[in-house]
């Protein structure tokens, strides 16, 4: 048997411990669980961080100086309401030789897609709410008149409007068809109610993008004044007006407000409009046509001082509009 020395002995220890010293932290690393890592928290933000980044609203506070001027034609942009081909025929409501420019303006000049949509929306809703029991009906029947006359002028609108827009294919038998329930609507009867009512039903289908055969078939030459009474205008124009005035009572108001303010101006210039076509009433009186006219072009400036964010200037002319309204209103009701 061979010997080991003491000193080979020592060695031979020393090598054994130095390669359980190596491999021992490597069998330790593969038995721990991984290291836990800590990820940053998300960050959290107040309303008032954005102060100074964002505007609070893009067409007051971020444009600054006049539209540039637009051609009239197909290219006109589909939801604005268009100014004239240059500033120096911009609509002036205190100018009788620009009054008629209003009439000269196209419909889609006046008001936008969006806001018609938006009105006849409206209007549906409303009537929802009318036309419910025969007994309320009744005792209603003079509002729901207005709402049906003024749905017959919106549809009116659409049937004729030169662009692409919601629901063209059906407004004409759609205006036949709220026009005659206006009609009905003079007297509180039970028939009248039933027709009002499926209209009603027509009308949400509608909206909600459904086809309607609406029982009455479009007129082959509009006219105006079997499309909507005077009077229904009347009570809107009082409502827009009164809208109007609120929204523009000082600097704050108009920026809060300035989408709404463009709209309801557009709504004025519409209804200014048709109160002049062939056949309305009193369209053919030379001083009522004049005040109409300027009732459409004091809405007109609104818009255009709207987009141009003159707020002093919408003021003033929304109180150049009420004077329009009030002398009409001492001659015309």
């Amino acid at each position: 048997m061979t010997r080991i020395s003491q000193r080979e002995l020592t060695y031979f220890g020393a090598v054994v411990c130095l390669l359980i010293s190596i491999e021992l932290p490597a069998q330790v690393g593969r038995n721990e669980n991984p290291p836990i890592v800590k990820r940053a928290q998300r960050p959290q933000f107040q309303e008032r961080d954005w102060d100074g980044i964002y505007f609070s609203n893009l067409f007051t506070d971020g444009l600054v100086g006049p539209r540039p001027a637009l051609q009239a034609g197909p290219a006109l942009q589909a939801g604005v309401v268009q100014p004239l081909n240059n500033s120096s025929s911009v609509a002036n409501p205190n100018s009788d030789n620009e009054v008629a420019n209003g009439s000269a303006l196209a419909w889609n000049q006046l008001i936008s897609r969006e806001s018609v949509e938006d009105e006849i929306k409206r209007l549906q809703q409303l009537l929802a709410g009318q036309v419910t029991t025969a007994t309320k009906f009744k005792t209603e029947y003079g509002t729901v008149r207005q709402s049906l006359s003024m749905l017959s002028l919106w549809f009116a609108i659409v049937a004729n409007y030169p662009e692409e827009i919601r629901w063209q294919e059906q407004a004409g038998a759609a205006q036949a068809s709220f026009a005659r329930a206006a009609a009905n609507a003079r007297v509180a009867s039970d028939q009248a109610f039933q027709y009002a009512k499926a209209r009603m039903d027509d009308l949400t289908q509608l909206v909600r993008g459904g086809s309607v055969p609406f029982p009455e078939s479009a007129s082959e030459e509009l006219d105006w004044s079997a499309v909507v009474d005077r009077t229904s205008m009347m009570v809107r124009l009082d409502e827009l007006l009164t809208e109007l005035k609120q929204n523009t009572a000082n600097d704050s108001a108009i920026r809060e407000n300035s989408d709404r303010i463009l709209h309801q101006a557009s709504l004025v210039a519409v209804m200014g409009r048709v109160m002049v076509q062939p056949n309305m009433d009193d369209a053919d009186d030379d001083d009522y046509s004049k005040l109409s006219e300027k009732m459409t072009a004091a809405a007109i400036s609104i818009s255009q001082a709207g987009q141009n964010s003159d707020l002093e200037l919408v003021r003033s002319t929304v109180n150049r509009l009420e004077q329009s309204c009030n002398k009409c209103h001492e001659n015309w009701r």
